[in-house]
């Protein structure tokens, strides 16, 4: 869902002089598909209201290649092609995503009021990959995809060692 608002704000920076940025943004965002999904999900919570199991069953099954097609897209994209041109860009935004996930990190471990096994929890999600819809954000947009399957693919390796890391560190955690 943040893709798809961050999706609908990058279209607003890029938009045409003149255009009114608040039906150009409820445009693109409303024209999301994972976003209107959350929507409804998060309307179908709020009012109490539940799906029929066999309506839960049959929608699993497309649900079910979520991953698989997440993985694909990164695939598709994969490629760690470190052009001279693009090393500041990539390295610069690899290094802005872990500082703001190292001092988020460090707002829930010392801010937050909640039991270890949470805020642990919440400390490795913040440093998990980016999502696999990047690349499909940044081909509507029209930028350079290779630059950011390369920031995908580099972060989805970084991110699994700092992940692991600090499952270990976290482990001996009181």
């Amino acid at each position: 869902m943040c893709l798809g608002i961050a999706y609908g704000l990058a279209c607003c920076v890029r938009g045409q002089e003149g255009e009114n940025i608040f039906h150009l943004l409820c445009r693109s965002v409303l024209s999301s598909v994972p976003v209107l999904s959350y929507i409804v999900m998060l309307l179908l919570a709020f009012f109490s209201i539940t799906l029929p199991s066999s309506f839960i069953h049959w929608a699993s099954i497309p649900a079910s290649a979520n991953t698989f097609l997440s993985m694909m897209m990164i695939g598709v994209a994969l490629g760690i092609s470190l052009k001279k041109d693009f090393l500041r860009v990539i390295y610069t935004d690899i290094g802005v995503r872990f500082m703001g996930a190292a001092g988020m990190a460090a707002g829930v471990y010392f801010f937050l009021d909640y039991p270890m096994e949470i805020k642990r929890v919440l400390i490795i999600l913040l440093f998990s990959p980016i999502a696999g819809m990047a690349c499909y954000y940044t081909a509507k947009l029209k930028g350079n995809i290779g630059v950011a399957a390369c920031i995908s693919s580099l972060y989805i390796l970084v991110s699994i060692v700092m992940m692991s890391a600090l499952i270990i560190f976290l482990s001996h955690t009181v």
